[in-house]
């Protein structure tokens, strides 16, 4: 029986990519070693496993997006790009709510979302 999950995003430098999902997001921080942190978000588990030399290299972005739902939207984009996150866009409306998307340093694709009343 599976009791937990975790996505691991493979990061090149770990203090910097805490930084970002812990003191800009505002995730948790669930433990750290030398080479691995995790951070949660109401039992969300989000993995940072630190490659480096070549692996970091050939580390390829784009096959994973990681969403968090929020309650409004624009309150927690203006909280966020006061803590100097950059959007790639702004807040854009679609299926089942509305998105606004940025990456991490690392330049994995994030986005938050609000959902629409039902």
């Amino acid at each position: 029986m599976i009791v937990e999950a975790t996505v691991t995003i493979l990061v090149s430098d770990l203090d910097r990519a805490l930084h970002f999902y812990r003191d800009i997001l505002g995730l948790a921080l669930r433990k750290k070693n030398a080479k691995y942190a995790e951070v949660e978000v109401h039992g969300f588990l989000l993995g940072l496993h630190l490659v480096e030399g070549d692996a970091a290299a050939a580390n390829v972005t784009g096959n994973l997006s990681v969403g968090f739902r929020v309650e409004d939207l624009k309150a927690e984009v203006a909280r966020l790009v006061d803590r100097g996150l950059m959007f790639s866009s702004s807040i854009q409306e679609g299926a089942g709510g509305w998105f606004a998307y940025f990456q991490d340093p690392d330049g994995t694709p994030l986005y938050l979302w609000q959902r629409k009343a039902s």
